[in-house]
């Protein structure tokens, strides 16, 4: 299976998360992966409780139907992890060039503001 990590996303481009919740997401547009993240998750509420801000490794997969899947979030909070994943999990993703083969592994910065 051929993984294909984004380092672009991981060094240059940063997926904020805000504590207002989830934006709407414009299908029509051509926004970055890391946009459309953005527009997706919103601030855990894991971290809402102790008003925190973190960073989280999160690897998962894009299906033919351009749905997340197979998501795998590296943090030792399990509360955080099911979270992140309950938001992504069947969420629609649109890349100019994507295969269900491929992995994409992002680090996502949750902020308290």
């Amino acid at each position: 299976m051929k993984t294909l990590t984004l380092a672009a996303i991981l060094f240059s481009f940063v997926a904020y998360a805000k504590p207002d919740g989830r934006k709407p997401v414009d299908l029509k547009s051509s926004k970055t992966l890391n946009e459309q993240l953005e527009s997706i998750i919103s601030y855990p509420s894991a971290l809402k409780e102790g008003n925190k801000s973190g960073i989280v490794i999160l690897e998962f997969h894009i299906s033919d139907q351009s749905q997340i899947g197979r998501v795998k979030v590296f943090s030792a909070n399990q509360d955080l992890n099911n979270d992140i994943i309950h938001q992504l999990t069947g969420q629609k993703i649109f890349l100019k060039q994507s295969s269900a083969d491929q992995s994409y592994t992002v680090r996502l910065y949750f902020k308290k503001e």
